[in-house]
């Protein structure tokens, strides 16, 4: 089974002015947060949140005949036992019109031996380009892809989503948890920046 640790505190952070938003997904609740207070900066290290590793998946998703996929790194467990999780879609992307018309989509985790997938699938849109073109994958009983030469992936539907900036957060609610290749190390956004593969 793939599982994520479970935090006692998640914070998602953004440049943007937001009054405080609370959703509710089973017993957890969600709080959107801005870092400014009475429309004063709050001064901060700019560079905190950069010593915070993420692991890399890629977002797969179907709308119809219409497909997609999408590299993200913002992405946790929200709930006990791995049956909630939230991620953060940026709003100009392809992929966020698909799984807000559909509410399916397929977390893969990738490995590092993955990294032509990082410009593959998120450096150019769906919209001009069919990203699953020689990549190998499969679909799913409900028709939506996933990438087989993932460590795994995990089968999502959406319960509800809120405004978060530049990006939409998604709660989702786990299906099931498929392990392809246990053998292989994850990849995370610090592997990507040593390869300088990443900005940051």
């Amino acid at each position: 089974m793939i599982s994520w640790s479970r935090p006692s505190v998640s914070v998602l952070m953004y440049d943007y002015q937001h009054t405080k938003v609370r959703l509710s997904s089973q017993q957890s609740h969600f709080w959107l947060c801005s870092t400014s207070q009475n429309n004063q900066s709050v001064h901060m290290p700019k560079r905190l949140l950069k010593y915070k590793n993420y692991d890399v998946h890629a977002i797969t998703t179907v709308a119809g005949d219409r497909r997609n996929a999408n590299i993200v790194t913002w992405l946790t467990q929200t709930a006990m036992g791995g049956k909630v999780v939230a991620v953060a879609l940026y709003k100009v992307d392809y992929t966020i019109e698909l799984v807000r018309e559909s509410g399916l989509l397929n977390i893969n985790l990738l490995s590092t031996e993955q990294t032509s997938l990082i410009r593959k699938l998120g450096q150019q849109s769906g919209r001009d380009h069919d990203k699953f073109r020689r990549l190998p994958y499969a679909l799913d009983e409900r028709n939506c892809p996933y990438l087989t030469e993932a460590i795994g992936y995990v089968q999502c539907s959406v319960l509800h989503s809120t405004d978060a900036g530049d990006h939409e957060l998604f709660i989702c609610e786990v299906l099931k948890q498929h392990v392809l290749n246990d053998d292989k190390t994850v990849m995370t956004y610090q592997f990507l920046k040593e390869r300088k593969l990443v900005r940051g």
